[in-house]
């Protein structure tokens, strides 16, 4: 541990340097700056080109000096050179302008107006793949802009960000994604975060992403970036896989009015051969923005987005109880299907046999087979039985923005969403009226920036689909009077009403009855049947209840208060750029002890604070670019993290930029990790502080689930065995026989003690080419190596210790009313590391575009370790996209394909295999010119089955849709 804390102080040495021979290099500079705006409408252009030329012909232009403007269309330039000199502004959209500098008073405050291009007039090719500015960048930075969101093949902008490298994406609903980069995706992801507009975009108490509920409208987006690996330094203990960064339009620079008109019919079913046949589900999407401003003082923007439609549905009924994976209920009594709930408890019974019972005329009696023994599960419920799959999404937006002056502004932001969608995290949780409100503040005040922001959730009518199933089955018939029914009829079968013994079919439908064996108990409830009024009315009932041992509502209007700011220090070192800046953030939950144990007398809150210092900077003539910072960071319940950063980028010759970087990523526990005290219905789910732990005294009373599902595989093992072997065993002698490895598994006292903030140690390299300005090409490789990674590790109690007596406690863990579960938030105590590299390829020519990237990780981990540790990556990933903005006048198409393979996928709610899919989206699109309007017309998910990218979420079909945008603004 020592060398890699003095690693940590080596880094944090090199920053001081960074800026210590920052202080001292001694350089001639220049000094250039102005705005870039369109001659036609005076908007600003942002991501423009600004490239340093030599003013005379045949003389060598200087090494790679240039930068892009900003958002606002502003550029600010220092570098090393002579008078004259040429500038040269470029963009994708507008013809190229050159400007001859003759002295440095020429240089400042300049206004360049770009002319529009024309359509057929050579309109992509002006502007090369990448600025200088993107290529000395010193990390990996993907982004996308308002063209490929226009271009976009597919329903949701979430399915274009899935197309850049590294991405993982993992669908919950239709409307409700969430991003990952570089391993441990998962459904409510905590280490990745996604920030719009500088707003963290997660619900405070749930801590799941909540997609773009939060989110932007397609119409009002500008661009969106991903940076993949640790970014602890500039955004905080969440961004330790990566950030995705949405940026809204700007009302001072587009002003007017957008719509766009999305409807489409997905779950498509083709009822035979004719397309004239085919099904499906209606969905649509409306949404709009207006923007306007008055005397360059003050704007407004105002959107709005409803969706509605029919949701991906959840329908995996393969069973990952015991027995094969195509067993079903009625020939496996230990069913437990991926998509069914309420049949996850247990209990082994001697009831597992190859066939049924023979009846013997001369006898009158059954033959009875003999039978092994194996787990009996309860008859659970299939989702499609508990949930409306019916979706509907209501957001808007309002922003009040005012200007004292160019560098003095003041915003002000209100948004509000409306959802009724599913949530995949530790179990399926249907979305019904979940709210959630945001306002935020922000103050530019020259060189400070001030951001505060608030965030509300309300849950509504929410609830927990895998507690409403064991609800419904319990207030029917206790486990213990099931199981002792169903043992009952097996053994002994019930000649009154003609059910023979030894019949696992039989003895699950008496059950399932209001009859019982036992007396007293005729008449009790039985099973409700789906689709009856009985069923329907008591699902209501439970769903709008509260109570934790008769209601499945859950109930959670946590809050989010968060301030940051950051300022920009006065060039006091000569071509340095030094910002400084920090934040505070408060969550104060509130279930009401549904989720977490904040009872009436139990108020929870948890705050977290921190600080960074980042210096930028270039040496040799603008060939290497230097970028250090430091952050430390304070969270309520641990101490204090400095986390450093360091990176670099070499140009060699002006055509190949190397760089390398180390980041020291870190992760305090959520507050989720933290507090939770959840029953997820087969086990409860246990936040990692001792508060919650302690009581629970699971040290020397419980054994971990690796070494219960050891010890079950050597028990089969040998009674297998025991068929060929003149030695005839029964249980409990390969029991007992057995019981050490149950004894290895014991909880030991310095277990489960504490959980501890997650650190991690990246190292990447990488490599860019501007091949020639039509083809790009960028590369990379990293190593991540994890410490304290935060995961679950799974236990099993039985109601003896196994201090008192092993052996009984060892036939007591098979037995759900014997023994519990639990999921607890802790710590690996071993090394896991993370290795990755990936490329990405961009061509142009023309209106002909192309796109190739690939990704490739690896989980390595170097011992048995009972955390789980829920990689839930693809080894391998491509996507490759191509097409042509108008390959005839006003037409243009775009193809998309998406490959991945196969890979294992844990979690709390469930794990299993996600098998290899690829998919083909497509798009062709016709410009209205005359109507300022697009029109587009496309399918995803083309010709292949449905496909899953989270085991136990929804399969994920086909989408026809058609789009009218309308946009004046591009016809301008």
């Amino acid at each position: 541990m020592a060398c890699k804390f003095s690693l940590k102080r080596i880094i944090v040495v090199l920053f001081f340097s960074h800026i210590f021979i920052s202080a001292y290099a001694q350089t001639t500079t220049i000094h250039i700056s102005g705005r870039v705006i369109s001659n036609e409408t005076q908007n600003a252009i942002e991501e423009a080109s600004v490239q340093v030329l030599a003013a005379q012909p045949g003389e060598e232009d200087p090494a790679g000096i240039g930068t892009v403007t900003k958002r606002d269309g502003t550029f600010d330039l220092y570098f090393p050179y002579k008078f004259p000199f040429k500038i040269r502004v470029s963009h994708v959209s507008f013809r190229p302008f050159e400007l001859i500098i003759r002295e440095q008073e020429e240089a400042l405050n300049l206004i360049i107006p770009l002319s529009p291009n024309i359509l057929g007039q050579d309109l992509f090719v002006t502007a090369p793949l990448a600025t200088e500015s993107e290529m000395k960048q010193t990390k990996t930075i993907d982004r996308l802009s308002t063209v490929d969101v226009q271009q976009l093949a597919s329903f949701d902008v979430y399915d274009l960000v899935s197309t850049l490298r590294e991405v993982d994406v993992a669908t919950q609903s239709m409307t409700m994604q969430s991003v990952n980069t570089r391993g441990f995706n998962a459904s409510a992801n905590k280490r990745f975060l996604q920030l719009t507009d500088g707003i963290d975009n997660r619900a405070p108490g749930l801590s799941f992403p909540i997609g773009n509920l939060m989110g932007l409208p397609d119409v009002d987006v500008s661009s969106v970036e991903i940076l993949p690996g640790p970014s602890s330094t500039q955004y905080g203990s969440s961004a330790l896989n990566g950030v995705l960064l949405m940026n809204s339009r700007d009302p001072f620079e587009d002003q007017g009015i957008s719509a766009e008109i999305k409807t489409g019919v997905n779950n498509l079913n083709l009822n035979g051969s004719s397309f004239s046949s085919a099904s499906g589900d209606g969905m649509y999407d409306i949404q709009g923005r207006y923007a306007k401003a008055f005397n360059d003082k003050f704007a407004f923007k105002v959107t709005g987005v409803y969706t509605t439609g029919v949701d991906w549905m959840a329908e995996n009924y393969d069973n990952i109880g015991y027995g094969k994976p195509y067993a079903n209920r009625n020939d496996q009594p230990g069913y437990n299907g991926v998509n069914t709930y309420g049949d996850e408890d247990f209990v082994y019974m001697k009831v597992h046999s190859d066939g049924e019972a023979e009846y013997d005329p001369e006898t009158g009696t059954y033959i009875v087979p003999p039978a092994n023994f194996g787990p009996v599960t309860r008859t659970g419920y299939r989702e499609a039985d508990l949930v409306d799959y019916g979706i509907e999404t209501l957001r808007t937006a309002t922003s009040l923005q005012y200007k004292f002056s160019d560098n003095y502004k003041i915003k002000l932001e209100g948004k509000y969403g409306n959802t009724n969608s599913i949530y995949t995290g530790d179990t399926r949780v249907r979305l019904s009226g979940f709210k959630m409100y945001q306002t935020s503040l922000e103050l530019q005040l020259d060189r400070l920036n001030i951001h505060g922001y608030s965030t509300w959730q309300n849950s509504g009518n929410s609830y927990d689909v895998t507690s409403l199933a064991d609800i419904l089955i319990q207030s029917a018939k206790k486990d213990a009077d099931w199981f002792r029914d169903y043992l009952a009829i097996y053994e002994t079968g019930f000649p009154g009403l003609g059910i023979p013994p030894a019949s696992t079919k039989f003895a699950r439908r008496f059950a399932d009855s209001k009859n019982s064996v036992t007396p007293g108990l005729e008449g009790v409830n039985a099973r409700y049947e789906e689709g009856t009024p009985e069923f329907r009315e008591m699902v209501q009932k439970v769903i709008n209840s509260q109570d934790q041992a008769s209601g499945a509502a859950i109930r959670d209007n946590s809050k989010l208060y968060h301030v940051q700011s950051s300022y920009q220090v006065p060039e006091f070192i000569q071509n340095t750029k030094i910002d400084v800046g920090g934040n505070f953030r408060f969550f104060d939950l509130s279930s009401g002890g549904t989720i977490f144990p904040d009872t009436a007398s139990n108020n929870i809150t948890n705050y977290e604070l921190g600080g960074f210092l980042r210096a930028e900077n270039s040496f040799f003539d603008d060939e290497l670019n230097i970028n250090s910072a430091v952050r430390f960071d304070k969270n309520e319940n641990f101490d204090v993290r400095i986390s450093p950063q360091f990176s670099i980028n070499y140009a060699l010759n002006d055509k190949h930029f190397f760089r390398f970087s180390y980041q020291y990523g870190f992760r305090y526990p959520g507050v989720r990790e933290q507090f939770v005290n959840d029953d997820l219905g087969p086990a409860y789910l246990i936040g990692g502080l001792q508060q919650n732990v302690a009581p629970l005294e699971l040290q020397g009373n419980a054994f971990t689930q690796d070494a219960v599902n050891e010890f079950n595989r050597a028990v089969t093992e040998k009674l297998e065995e025991s068929i060929y072997d003149p030695v005839v065993y029964d249980r409990l002698q390969a029991e007992i026989e057995s019981l050490p490895i149950l004894e290895n598994g014991i909880l030991a006292e310095d277990q489960l003690v504490s959980i501890n903030p997650e650190v991690v140690n990246s190292f990447e390299v990488g490599y860019k080419q501007l091949i020639t300005p039509q083809l790009y090409l960028d590369l990379n490789s990293y190593v991540s190596f994890y410490q304290d990674f935060i995961g679950v590790t799974r236990v099993v109690k039985p109601r003896t210790s196994p201090a008192t007596d092993l052996l009984i406690a060892s036939g007591q863990i098979n037995n759900s009313l014997e023994s519990d579960r639990y999921y607890v938030y802790s710590n690996a105590q071993d090394e896991m590391t993370v290795i990755g590299a990936s490329f990405a390829l961009d061509y142009i020519s023309g209106g002909f575009f192309a796109g190739l990237n690939g990704s490739y990780s690896r989980l390595i981990q170097s011992s048995t370790d009972p955390i789980t540790p829920g990689f839930n990556t693809p080894p391998f990933k491509m996507n490759f996209e191509w097409g042509n903005r108008e390959f005839i006048t006003n037409v243009g198409f775009k193809m998309t394909y998406r490959y991945r393979t196969a890979f294992f996928w844990e979690s709390s709610f469930i794990d299993g295999p996600i098998d290899m899919y690829g998919h083909f989206d497509f798009q062709f699109n016709v410009r209205l010119p005359e109507a300022k309007s697009t029109l587009k017309f496309g399918v995803t998910n083309l010709g292949v089955n449905k496909y899953y990218n989270i085991f136990g979420g929804p399969s994920v079909g086909s989408i026809l849709f058609a789009t009218l945008n309308f946009n004046p603004k591009m016809f301008q």
